[in-house]
C-alpha cells in the first residue's frame, strides 16, 4: 500500500483507491468513514447495506464524503449458524478496482470469500476488519474453526479493537507483527470536558452505552448493582426495545435504572 505524508498536521494519505466492505453502516460509523475518505488521494468507497429488522441499529442515511454502494443483504439461518450474502460485491469491486480493500473478518460472510480472492489474484493487499474471535462452541465446532482459521489466512493484516482481540486471534495461528489496534472509538474526543460533581452524599451512578442486544449481558451488569449498598444509579443509553430495560428493572427492584437513546425509552 503507497501511504504519503498528508498536508495537513502531518495526517498520513493513502495514495490509491480504497475499498471498504460493511455488513451494515450504522449511523456512529459514518463520521469515521467521511473522515477515512479524505484520507484517500485517489478516491474512498464503502459497500455496505441495511441491517434486519429488530437488530436495534439505526443505519446511516448518507455519507458527507466518499461513495457509499448500497448491498442487498440476504441472511440464511439464525444464531450459531446464521451466513449472510451480500449481492453485487464483487460487481462494486470491478466497478470501483480499488488498490487496498478492507474486508470484515468474519467467514459467515460468504461473499467475503470471492472478494477476498479476486484481490489476491490481482495481487493487491486486504485488510480484515477484525472485533474478536471468541472460541467457537456449540454443532460442528471443529469445522467452523477450521474455517475461520483458513479464512484468516488470506487477509495482510488484521485491524481489531483490543488487545484482548490480537490474543484470540493470535491464538488461531495469526502472525503477531501483521496486527493493527484501533481502539473502538465512534468520535473523536471532546476538547474539553464538562465539571463533575463531587461523589459526595449520593448514590453510585453507573452509565451503559451500547445497543440493547442480549449478548450485551446488561442482566450481569443489573444483577452486580443489586449486590452493592447503597444501590447505585444506572443510565442506560442506546437503541433497542425498552421492554429489555423495563424487564431487568421489575427483575432487580433493588436498582434506580433510566434509559434514553433512539427507539429506547420515552
Amino acid at each position: 500500500m503507497r501511504v504519503s505524508a498528508g498536508a495537513e498536521e502531518g495526517v498520513p494519505l493513502f495514495a490509491g483507491r480504497l475499498g471498504l466492505q460493511q455488513r451494515v453502516l450504522p449511523a456512529y460509523r459514518a463520521a469515521f468513514f467521511e473522515s477515512l475518505a479524505t484520507a484517500c488521494r485517489e478516491g474512498f468507497s464503502l459497500f455496505a447495506g441495511y441491517p434486519m429488522p429488530g437488530e436495534a441499529i439505526r443505519s446511516a442515511d448518507s455519507l458527507a464524503a466518499g461513495l457509499w454502494v448500497r448491498a442487498r443483504n440476504i441472511h440464511f439461518f439464525r444464531g450459531p449458524f446464521y451466513l449472510c450474502w451480500q449481492r453485487g460485491l464483487l460487481g462494486w469491486l470491478r466497478d470501483w478496482n480499488p488498490d487496498a480493500l478492507i474486508l470484515e473478518a468474519n467467514p459467515r460472510y460468504l461473499s467475503n470469500w470471492l472478494a477476498l480472492n479476486w484481490m489476491k489474484a490481482r495481487g493487491r493487499p486486504v485488510l480484515g476488519w477484525a472485533l474478536g474471535a471468541p472460541p467457537v462452541q456449540g454443532p460442528l465446532r471443529r469445522v467452523r474453526e477450521a474455517l475461520r482459521r483458513r479464512y484468516l489466512q488470506g487477509f495482510d493484516a488484521l485491524i481489531t479493537y483490543s488487545q484482548q482481540g490480537v490474543c484470540q486471534y493470535q491464538a488461531l495461528g495469526f502472525p503477531e507483527e501483521r496486527f493493527f489496534v484501533a481502539y473502538n472509538a465512534a468520535r473523536m474526543p471532546p476538547t474539553s470536558l464538562p465539571q463533575r460533581e463531587p461523589l459526595r452524599d449520593r448514590a453510585l451512578r453507573l452509565l451503559f452505552v451500547g445497543r440493547l442486544q442480549r449478548r450485551k449481558r446488561l442482566d450481569l451488569l443489573f444483577e452486580a448493582a443489586s449486590r452493592v449498598e447503597p444501590g447505585p444509579e444506572i443510565a442506560v443509553v442506546g437503541e433497542g426495545p425498552a421492554r429489555r430495560v423495563k424487564q431487568l428493572r421489575r427483575a432487580n427492584p433493588g436498582v434506580c435504572a433510566a434509559g434514553a437513546g433512539p427507539q429506547t425509552i420515552a
